[in-house]
């Protein structure tokens, strides 16, 4: 009587664990569907400063405090928040990129990353991921608005594999396996940093040449440059879009809008300055072949990679100056919400993904 009891007990049991198991599977399935509709129902919208090098490494998102900008009705109609913005929009017929993930090892990344974006930093812990992968192409090429034609040139003739980066504007390449990654940061925060460090340098010791000997920049406040009229440039769409007279020529929004259209159709990934390991741990799962271990390297070393490269004598500015910053930086803004959106909803799709396999397979172990 005793054993079937105990037999009927751990039947019980084991039906509870299955029916535990099936219905969290369930919830994960419908989060993920979740996720998946809203991107098709539109979740991704349709559619430099100093001049730097390229190191090929070994180895409509509006945010609600933003003032709702109207545009004329004679192109797409009357536009509102939430309206996904069209004007200078391409035509938008090829693949989408962002967020697919892609298996194999021979693609040229492409990594034209924005100033003061925490780029050295990422660099760093490519350059520690893949220094067991000598297979990877090494060159070295000045980067500049006089030099991008010959940049281009360079891309197009170099072999796979390669991870290529620099402060360069978007080059859009004739070749399949280009894949191109990039990383944002809040546009007040990067107009911040990079103040500073154009006057300053950074806690590495690196300091730009054209501000060494200029001592009273140094002195000189943030809210003290913005209050006298200082210039104040947006230097982030032209990381997306390619510099020629024709883009040139654009209105601030349609650049914007070219510029979302260019992350979805060519992006691979656009990260968060603000969340470096959350970005890694996404480059690790889009590019496994590339960024297998990523992720764990950027954990472990992210605070002493922040202190390492942190900008010296930085001041936060005032919430006047702030005010002033975000009316300029306004389509910087624009475009930084819309990445943010959507760097977050394909983090979570991962994590629920990952989590899903853990459920399947804790299953099938105790089945």
């Amino acid at each position: 009587m005793s054993a079937n009891t105990n037999s009927s007990s751990s039947t019980f049991h084991n039906h509870r664990r299955f029916a535990i198991t099936v219905i969290l599977s369930l919830i994960t399935t419908m989060a993920l569907a979740a996720i998946f509709w809203r991107d098709l129902r539109g979740g991704i919208s349709p559619p430099g400063e100093s001049g730097g090098t390229i190191g090929v490494l070994v180895a409509t998102g509006d945010d609600p405090r933003l003032p709702v900008r109207r545009q004329s009705n004679t192109l797409n109609g009357p536009n509102y928040r939430g309206q996904p913005r069209q004007v200078g929009v391409t035509n938008d017929s090829s693949p989408r990129r962002f967020g697919r993930k892609l298996e194999g090892k021979r693609y040229l990344l492409v990594y034209n990353n924005v100033p003061k974006c925490g780029g050295r930093s990422l660099r760093s812990s490519m350059r520690e991921l893949f220094k067991n992968r000598r297979k990877l192409n090494d060159v070295t090429m000045p980067v500049d608005k006089k030099h991008v034609k010959q940049t281009r040139q360079a891309l197009e003739a170099a072999d796979a594999p390669a991870l290529v980066s620099g402060h360069m504007p978007f080059i859009h390449l004739e070749r399949d396996d280009a894949v191109y990654i990039n990383v944002i940061r809040d546009p007040i925060d990067r107009f911040t940093s990079h103040f500073y460090f154009s006057r300053n340098g950074d806690a590495s010791g690196v300091m730009p040449l054209q501000h060494r000997n200029q001592k009273s920049d140094k002195l000189e406040t943030i809210d003290e440059y913005v209050a006298r009229g200082g210039e104040v440039r947006e230097i982030m769409p032209y990381h997306f879009i390619e510099d020629n007279e024709r883009n040139r020529n654009l209105s601030d929004e349609e650049k914007v809008n070219l510029c979302k259209s260019n992350i979805k159709r060519y992006f691979t990934f656009v990260g968060l300055t603000e969340h470096l390991v959350m970005t890694s741990y996404v480059l690790e799962k889009l590019l496994p072949e590339y960024f297998r271990g990523f992720w764990m390297i950027n954990k472990k070393r992210s605070k002493e990679k922040r202190d390492q490269y942190s900008t010296v004598k930085k001041v936060s500015p005032s919430n006047k100056t702030r005010l002033i910053l975000r009316e300029k930086l306004r389509n910087e803004y624009e475009l930084y919400y819309f990445v943010k959106r959507n760097f977050h909803r394909l983090h979570a799709k991962f994590k629920l993904l990952e989590k899903q396999a853990l459920l399947h397979d804790s299953f099938s172990q105790k089945h």
